[in-house]
């Protein structure tokens, strides 16, 4: 029989630490590409429960850790509050998947349109900018090179 690491499962190779059951932080950490630091703090507000501790009091992961902090990557990528992705990642582990991708759904379809928003505010404050310069540069005599702006009574930004 070849090593663990040749393993073909499903026509890939398998990695030990994926036939690991127990993770340290520092393993977990290289799994989810999440900082430890965040991993503890993710632990310190309840989005994960806290693991296990070994003899030497070091935190040990159980591959369900790990796929609640790849999920909670991916929603906080997606601009969900850490409230919404604790409400998520409840779901996930404690719900029936219908419930966790209807809840999911809905909060994707709010956050689509509040990215919409967003970006239509953005679109009004560049035509602001633009607007704002072109004036500027418009009434570029008016501005006197002897005062300041602040004191000036006939500022070309300030009175507009």
């Amino acid at each position: 029989m070849k090593e663990v690491s040749l393993l073909k499962i499903i026509d890939r190779e398998v990695t030990s630490s994926e036939l690991k059951e127990k993770f340290l932080i520092s393993e977990t950490s290289k799994l989810t590409k999440l900082p430890t630091k965040t991993i503890r703090y993710y632990e310190d507000i309840g989005l994960i429960p806290p693991p296990r501790r070994n003899n030497s009091g070091y935190r040990v992961f159980t591959r369900e850790d790990i796929r609640r902090l790849k999920l909670i990557k991916k929603a906080k990528y997606l601009g969900i509050s850490l409230e919404e992705i604790k409400e998520i990642v409840d779901l996930a582990f404690e719900n029936s998947c219908g419930d966790f991708e209807e809840r999911f759904v809905k909060l994707l379809n709010d956050k689509v349109i509040e990215v919409n928003e967003t970006i239509k505010e953005l679109h009004e404050l560049r035509k602001e900018l633009v607007n704002t310069k072109e004036n500027l540069e418009k009434n570029k005599d008016n501005f006197k090179k002897d005062c300041k702006a602040g004191e000036c009574e006939n500022c070309a930004f300030i009175d507009e």
